[in-house]
């Protein structure tokens, strides 16, 4: 839904001084075509009543303008189409090896409706009842997690935190939190670094690292002391991929691949301090690398 403005003619059909706001919305519905009329005099009033509003300053008059457009928004929101629906109903039972049109056909809707706010609330809602559904196959909820990376957000994130423990569910669950922009996602990335062990915990190192995650740098220089080389590994190239001076300064010494990369990542002083300090290295491995 979209408004615009256009000039309306005073009674004596003078040069207009007034704004008329016109409403369009995305599908039919029962908003009138013009939703207010407000000009440089004090006088509010909307089309379709005779009397005026009583005198109000024009900042609250935009004020009140933008409140019901925001709670027509919110109540109002366009219903998915029925094909749409039809195929989230067959995607909740889907299994491996049947036939993959439905599953095309929500890919294909779900990229359209990240242009769409109203589709994409409405979809990741759809995704997450399928998610956490008790009678949704396996095969649903990692294709739901695949699509909740695309059009998920916060309101999603706290059912998506509960599969990371699941083996068969983690990465897919894991790589949905990972894309998705909003903070409550990183802050469930790093909840699960004292919950997991294994690859699991090493899955979330790697997401974190991935987003650039500055918050979870001093909880991944206390994983490069992990005396389980592949978690103290996974540790330390997230911590160059995250590419900050504080995380350059919680790289051990001997993380050579993870040193280059966060001066790779970081660039300015901090590069140059590390390549420094490896062209100083007396170790010949060192000074190679």
């Amino acid at each position: 839904m979209k408004f615009s403005a256009r000039p309306t003619l005073g009674r004596d059909g003078a040069r207009p001084s007034n704004v008329a706001l016109d409403c369009h919305p995305a599908s039919a519905g029962s908003w009138p075509s013009s939703l207010a009329e407000f000009g440089k005099s004090d006088v509010f009033s909307v089309e379709g009543h005779a009397p005026s509003w009583p005198s109000l300053p024009m900042t609250l008059m935009k004020s009140i303008l933008v409140m019901l457009f925001c709670a027509t928004l919110a109540t109002n929101a366009a219903p998915l189409p029925a094909d749409i629906t039809a195929a989230l109903q067959t995607l909740q039972k889907y299994e491996y090896g049947q036939p993959r049109l439905p599953l095309f056909t929500l890919e294909a809707f779900t990229g359209r409706a990240t242009a769409h706010a109203d589709q994409q609330q409405e979809l990741a809602a759809a995704y997450l009842k399928i998610v956490t559904a008790p009678d949704s196959t396996a095969a649903a909820r990692v294709f739901a997690c695949q699509q909740l990376a695309l059009v998920g957000g916060a309101a999603e994130v706290p059912a998506l935190a509960t599969l990371l423990g699941q083996p068969e569910q983690t990465d897919f669950a894991r790589l949905a939190l990972q894309a998705m922009p909003a903070p409550e996602a990183g802050a469930a990335l790093r909840a699960a670094l004292d919950k997991l062990t294994g690859k699991p915990l090493i899955g979330v190192i790697n997401s974190l690292g991935q987003r650039r995650d500055e918050p979870s740098v001093p909880a991944l220089a206390k994983l490069c002391g992990q005396s389980d080389a592949a978690v103290r590994t996974a540790a330390c190239l997230a911590l160059g991929k995250i590419g900050t001076a504080e995380s350059a300064a919680a790289l051990p010494a001997d993380a050579l691949e993870a040193r280059l990369l966060c001066a790779e990542r970081a660039g300015g002083k901090t590069a140059q301090d590390i390549y420094a300090a490896l062209s100083a290295a007396p170790q010949p491995a060192t000074r190679l690398a």
